[in-house]
């Protein structure tokens, strides 16, 4: 079965995948909460995040989380930077599902870090795009925070490029195309709200240079909230009575995520490794349940390492992460890196089926005003086609300009050895594809859009950062259901409710 027309629009990566909250088929019977889950509350998708407000080296940090209560998935992720620099670069975020986003300061700049990050909100009826607006100034600007939220007209599901609705949102007023609620975070800290179209959008942030901000968005019907959170609905939730505060809202989900987080922790056979732990367990070993990438969180775990606390704490001028995810049911192998510049850090390794790995690669300390660039290949065993799978990457340390580039492709059928040197590297960097190579790239710097290749059966996305201090998303999947992980099918088959993953191959 191939995917229509419709349903390719929705699932363009699980790119950093926001899972839903719950990781069991919805009971009516809430569990009880382990004192640690109450404690070690699991973030879906940048567990981290938080911390790297204050550990990333830089002056201006904002950390932007999103969470998403409707039962619609959040699509295509765009992000348009009018001044610093992306490093946690955001997913797709399924219902029930919260994604993590880190901006920070430009390297040696005085000024902050402004900006808009949208999703396309994937319903049959009143497609249109949810919008973010925020500006963090630097210490020395008079002006203080900044955040905005709303939504595109009806059908408007675009992301113009610059800085066009950054201005908008920042300086401007709501128009036909876009309504949006702004508000001005100084010394008052006033959570702000959008509604239309069946959509109410909160949002709120710090003060300082260094802030958190959390968005949420929720339906305005009870019928269009996400299945996993239908069991824990409470009196608070459309209810009668419709004024009820921002801040009971957010405790309430505070409630929901303890909830489900019990459920999480019970269910798992792989304690010890958080949400985006360097070697995570195979489908296979945990209780899948829509959450084929996640694990438990447990700060007790002094093994645990996690690549993007690596980003910002290795030291090196330059490091960036390489996170692949493998949707198809068969296994990524026989890995091989070809470095052009900088050293690696930490290697591949398989990627089974169902799995995820990640990389990590940095500049030399030797040559320290050169960044990493070179490629990664993964042989896939799908017995007819096989053949490389190809990530290129290039960050280099740029002093005046940072342009990241990203390029993701395949050999032809049968080619399965990764040639020596930088041959494959420059072809994909600076060339054109050709019959033994195909392959897209793109340049990242203020607009941020995914890139995909597909071939025979096969789809590779890929996303990354703007500084120096990136993490690369990639997602490998097929594109016939039947060819899905068998943990993700047998998920999907035993699913009592809605499931987002199947709509992709309806």
């Amino acid at each position: 079965m191939t995917v229509t027309t419709h349903a390719s629009l929705w699932l363009f990566l699980l790119l950093g995948t926001t899972l839903p909250l719950s990781t069991v088929a919805a009971t009516t019977t809430p569990a009880t909460v382990p004192a640690n889950v109450v404690q070690n509350k699991v973030v879906v998708d940048s567990p981290n995040v938080k911390s790297l407000i204050f550990n990333n080296g830089q002056l201006t940090t904002c950390a932007i989380e999103v969470e998403n209560w409707t039962r619609w998935p959040f699509v295509f992720p765009s992000v348009r930077m009018v001044s610093g620099k992306l490093a946690l670069a955001p997913g797709i975020i399924l219902p029930a599902g919260k994604v993590s986003m880190l901006v920070h300061k430009p390297i040696f700049a005085v000024e902050g870090t402004r900006g808009t990050v949208s999703w396309e909100v994937l319903r049959q009826t009143n497609r249109q795009r949810l919008h973010a607006m925020w500006t963090v100034p630097s210490s020395l600007a008079p002006a203080g925070n900044a955040l905005a939220v709303g939504l595109s007209a009806n059908g408007d599901v675009s992301s113009p490029p610059r800085d066009r609705i950054y201005r908008q949102m920042y300086t401007g007023v709501s128009d036909s195309q876009l309504g949006f609620s702004r508000g001005h975070f100084d010394e008052d800290v006033d959570p702000i709200k959008y509604e239309a179209d069946g959509l109410i959008i909160d949002g709120i942030m710090g003060t300082g240079n260094k802030v958190d901000v959390r968005i949420v968005a929720r339906p305005t019907a009870k019928a269009d909230l996400a299945p996993r959170l239908r069991p824990w609905e409470t009196p608070y939730l459309y209810s009668a009575h419709r004024g009820w505060q921002f801040s009971v809202e957010r405790k309430v989900f505070v409630s929901l995520t303890e909830k489900v987080g019990a459920l999480r922790t019970s269910d798992r056979s792989n304690h010890g490794r958080d949400d985006d732990t360097l070697r995570t367990a195979p489908l296979s070993t945990v209780a899948v349940s829509s959450s084929f990438i996640t694990s438990t969180s447990n700060q007790n775990a002094i093994s645990t390492v996690s690549a993007s606390s690596f980003l910002f704490n290795s030291g090196q001028a330059v490091t960036c992460s390489i996170r692949v995810e493998n949707w198809t049911h068969w296994p990524l192998v026989n890995p091989s890196v070809r470095v052009a510049a900088g050293e690696v850090a930490i290697a591949p390794d398989i990627v089974v089926a169902g799995g995820r790995e990640t990389m990590l690669v940095h500049s030399s300390p030797h040559f320290i005003l050169s960044g990493t660039w070179g490629t990664a290949a993964w042989e896939i065993m799908n017995q007819t086609n096989n053949r490389l799978i190809y990530v290129m990457w290039h960050v280099p340390n740029g002093h005046v300009v940072q342009k990241n580039t990203l390029g993701v492709g395949m050999a032809a059928v049968g080619n399965v050895t990764n040639p020596p040197g930088d041959a494959v590297y420059k072809q994909m960097f600076m060339e054109t594809p050709s019959v033994l190579l195909g392959f897209t790239r793109d340049t990242f710097d203020k607009s941020v859009d995914r890139i995909k290749y597909e071939a025979d059966g096969v789809i590779v996305e890929g996303i990354m950062g703007t500084g120096k201090h990136v993490e690369v998303k990639i997602v490998i999947r097929p594109t016939a259901k039947n060819d899905l992980a068998p943990a993700i099918l047998s998920e999907i088959q035993a699913s009592s409710y809605e499931h987002p993953i199947d709509q992709l191959y309806a």
